[in-house]
């Protein structure tokens, strides 16, 4: 599936080159912005995972979280984590996404086969046509975590959550609605 979608791909994602944003940035008109993060706990082999999902005002389209339970590495969790953010974006009807992590070995993972013969093997497949085959335009870029706050306090709370909640926050609890409008404040 990879090689066949590579030139589809490549007319539609591209990976950000550019110096590491400090901060959250709105995406460009008729775009939405997934910023993904995991949560992971190395003696228990589970976590979290976090998403929002923002227009280019800033507003929130959607926000979810999510536990995890039998995970390998931290690695699978923000995989997973990407995953979670692709499939919201498609569930909200999105057609341009820009997915932004703080883990870079998942963009690396996404671009490149690198990781082919690795245990993520099928997750990055899963991922990658994930995003070829829904979105009209996409691409994955790293932010470091201040500029990923919001999702990163999402998998915190996945974490805490048990398997059976609803992964979809109807309200979003005032300690996340504080890290968005920080967010917000500092991209104008």
């Amino acid at each position: 599936a990879w090689s066949a979608s590579k030139e589809k791909e490549k007319a539609t994602a591209r990976p950000s080159h550019s110096r590491v944003s400090q901060k959250w940035e709105r995406p460009p008109p008729d775009h939405v912005k997934v910023n993904c993060d995991a949560a992971f706990n190395h003696q228990s082999a589970s976590g979290g995972w976090g998403c929002v999902l923002r227009d280019s005002d800033g507003d929130v389209v959607t926000a979810r979280r999510g536990r995890l339970e039998a995970i390998l590495n931290p690695m699978q969790a923000e995989i997973i984590a990407c995953m979670q953010g692709a499939q919201a974006a498609l569930e909200c009807v999105v057609g341009k996404v820009i997915i932004e992590t703080d883990a870079m070995e998942v963009v690396k993972a996404v671009y490149s086969d690198e990781y082919d013969l690795s245990a993520m093997t099928h997750l990055v497949a899963e991922l990658r046509s994930l995003l070829v085959m829904n979105f009209h335009e996409w691409r994955i870029t790293h932010r470091c975590r201040t500029a990923n706050s919001a999702a990163h306090s999402l998998a915190a709370l996945g974490s805490c959550c048990s398997l059976d909640d609803d992964p979809r926050l109807d309200i979003i609890p005032p300690c996340i609605q504080s890290v968005i409008a920080k967010d917000l404040a500092l991209s104008e």
